[in-house]
């Protein structure tokens, strides 16, 4: 009997610990290529390099019934830094008609799979 209830306790200590699962995770996705960067721009350790700064996506939600997280996104640079609520958000079944997509306040940009 103790024995299980350590066991239990161990099994609840590391579902805190473990990283949680994201409904859309944009890790190894790209935001569209603009006039200043020239080129797409990788997302991964949940963060991005702008012409301007870096951005750094943090306290995901997971959106319910949808397959889209909700983050704070951060971005710094020379001008100072700023932090919105962003919405990635993925359409489409686990084949080749995936599109992705973040939703901001100031408008909506679609997502590429990184090479």
């Amino acid at each position: 009997m103790h024995l299980a209830n350590s066991v239990t306790l161990s099994l609840v200590c590391l579902s805190f610990w473990s990283a949680p699962a994201l409904a859309f995770d944009p890790n190894g996705w790209c935001l569209p290529a603009d006039a200043c960067m020239g080129s797409m721009k990788p997302i991964s350790d949940f963060g991005y390099d702008d012409c301007e700064g870096t951005c750094r996506l943090g306290a995901p939600v997971e959106v319910v019934g949808m397959n889209a997280t909700l983050f704070d996104r951060t971005c710094k640079g020379d001008w100072g830094a700023n932090t919105e609520r962003v919405l990635f958000i993925e359409i489409g079944g686990p084949d080749s008609n995936q599109t992705a997509f973040m939703l901001t306040n100031s408008g909506i940009e679609e997502l590429k799979r990184c090479l």
